[in-house]
């Protein structure tokens, strides 16, 4: 694989990249380093990465996840979790692995917190405020 490590060095071409326990262990640059690397991880899953590029995870700093809001009239909580898991697995499809809620429905949007951190759903890292604070009738 062509790695991108995201500190501004140039790219690692026919890179070998060892994951243990989901991260990244060992980095081997070059084809005779990497088959070295490779014959000490022997039964190790193997991913041919020819052709593409490892960067590092992508952050979304600011969003307002779908599915969680205070319904406009009466009052009370509006949750679609279907939509909201959807648009996170959305993000890790194009390689966010972090995102930050900037106001949502608290308890909406703390409790997907608290699933991805107990590892019940797959999702991007979730960091979260909560509730928008603002003036009657504005933002």
């Amino acid at each position: 694989v062509t790695l991108v490590d995201g500190t501004g060095a140039p790219p690692v071409p026919e890179a070998t990249v060892l994951v243990r326990d989901g991260r990244i262990a060992q980095v081997a640059a070059g084809r005779e380093a990497g088959r070295a690397l490779a014959a000490t991880a022997r039964r190790a899953a193997t991913v041919d990465g020819r052709g593409r590029f490892l960067v590092p995870g992508l952050i979304d700093a600011h969003i307002h996840l779908q599915g969680g809001r205070n319904a406009a009239e009466g009052g009370g909580n509006v949750v679609d979790r279907a939509l909201a898991m959807r648009t996170l697995h959305g993000y890790l499809y194009c390689g966010v692995t972090s995102v930050y809620d900037a106001g949502n429905n608290a308890d909406f949007i703390f409790g997907l917190r608290q699933e991805e951190r107990d590892g019940a759903i797959v999702a991007p890292r979730i960091f979260a405020t909560g509730a928008n604070i603002t003036v009657p009738g504005g933002y």
